[in-house]
Parts: C-alpha cells; sequence; structure tokens
C-alpha cells in the first residue's frame, strides 16, 4: 500500500487482474472497498483458520 497508494485488491483491479477465475487466498486486512471490488469482480475467496 505504501508503495503505490492503495491496497493490493484495489491495484490488482486498475491493471485487469481480477475476475471470475482469480482466488484469493492469504488474504487479510480487507477494507470495505476490497470487499466491494471482490463483488464486482466476481472473485472467489477461499477462507482457512489455522489454529495454533
Amino acid at each position: 500500500m505504501d508503495h503505490y497508494g492503495k491496497t493490493t485488491m484495489e491495484f490488482l483491479d486498475e491493471v485487469g487482474i481480477l475476475g471470475e477465475d482469480f482466488i484469493c487466498v492469504h488474504f487479510v486486512k480487507a477494507t470495505k472497498k476490497d470487499i466491494e471490488i471482490m463483488k464486482k469482480t466476481i472473485v472467489r475467496l477461499s477462507i482457512v483458520q489455522c489454529q495454533i
């Protein structure tokens, strides 16, 4: 975020990488805007919880 001034999701959306065939893994700290981008671009999200 520091380098580009936007979140990873915002950057990926801007460059056109996101779509139905994109699966998010290791995606933490999603902003409300990130979630709206995922809805708009139909990104799939795999949620796994690791118990330590």
